[in-house]
């Protein structure tokens, strides 16, 4: 898990986003939504391989922000980015993230996109999580975080 400035997540993204036939691209009108006028977007990654990789992935992404009592029922922005062989199921894929879609509000933002590497296995995924809140994120956690990095 780890804590971004805007300057840092759009740096973040740069890395990872691909712009290929089989990608699912993000806009950066998506970009702007989980990073404009956000108090704390922090990023969490996994990676399996297996029959149910892809919601593997997403629990193991979860778990490690919740490590941190930075719970995604609370953002206001969740995006997802897949990294994926171009043959992988994407029913699974949707499944993942409709696990999102039940642990956050209605009023919040899902916004996803893949990469398509033709190397990895064809059951293999990586997930990037990026969360976004606004004020409203939980007073005691972003102050037990903040004082975890020593300020």
């Amino acid at each position: 898990m780890k804590s971004l400035s805007n300057a840092e997540l759009k740096a973040e993204l740069n890395k990872i986003l691909t712009y290929g036939n089989n990608d699912i691209t993000i806009d950066s009108e998506s970009i702007e939504i989980l990073s404009n006028n956000k108090d704390l977007i922090v990023m969490s990654t996994a990676e399996c391989s297996g029959c149910d990789s892809a919601c593997e992935v997403i629990k193991l992404a979860i778990e490690d922000l919740e490590l941190e009592k930075l719970y995604i029922n609370n953002a206001d922005s969740v995006l997802l980015y897949f990294k994926i062989n171009p043959n992988f199921n994407l029913k699974k894929l949707l499944d993942a993230i409709d696990i999102v879609h039940s642990l956050v509000s209605e009023e919040t933002d899902v916004i996803f996109g893949t990469s398509c590497d033709e190397n990895s296995s064809e059951d293999y995924v990586k997930v990037t999580v990026f969360l976004s809140y606004l004020q409203k994120l939980e007073l005691a956690a972003a102050n037990n975080y903040i004082e975890k990095l020593g300020f």
